[in-house]
């Protein structure tokens, strides 16, 4: 990596240590179900998702990149920025990544960002971010964070109500719900 690179990667390491709190308080080891007004999106998120969520390469392999994140301790030598120039378009918008639990938030069906396809996503209202999904089963799983502020997707439909279901104990707990 260039000195500029480093210095920029070194400006969003807060914000990536606060996501990867989010993700494993919230997501790992759970299944985040958004209900819609016409349809339903479970997403089940695995640590490894958290590298390229990102838009980085670790060396030391992606199950290390979310615990050094956790413990705060991710080694610059051994980050690699993605040559598709999406890394610091998703290292923008990662410390959004809150706002998926937001009541702000739509879920919006299959499509084509730049050359992703994707199943679903969860999208925020306004134009910050998209969590894009492929599905797995009756399931999604995570594949990109989009940085809306460059380019659009459709608006999707209003999320009604998130909860999510813990994947060991079976507890179902409610995230967010929107009163009629």
């Amino acid at each position: 990596m260039s000195i500029k690179e480093i210095t920029k990667i070194t400006r969003q390491l807060n914000a990536i240590y606060k996501a990867a709190d989010l993700l494993k308080e919230e997501f790992v080891g759970k299944k985040v179900t958004y209900v819609g007004e016409n349809s339903t999106v479970s997403i089940i998120f695995s640590i490894t998702n958290f590298m390229h969520l990102c838009g980085i390469h670790y060396r030391r392999g992606a199950a290390l990149f979310f615990q050094d994140a956790l413990d705060r301790k991710i080694n610059l030598q051994d980050i690699k920025i993605k040559i598709d120039s999406t890394t610091f378009l998703k290292l923008q918008v990662i410390g959004s990544v809150s706002l998926l639990l937001d009541k702000e938030i739509s879920i919006v069906g299959r499509g084509i960002y730049s050359s992703l396809r994707y199943d679903s996503a969860i999208r925020t209202r306004k134009k910050i971010l998209a969590l894009s999904l492929m599905q797995n089963g009756l399931n999604y799983v995570p594949i990109s964070l989009l940085n809306l502020t460059s380019k659009e997707i459709g608006p999707g439909q209003k999320v009604t109500c998130i909860f999510s279901e813990d994947l060991i104990s079976g507890e179902v707990k409610s995230i967010m719900e929107i009163a009629d």
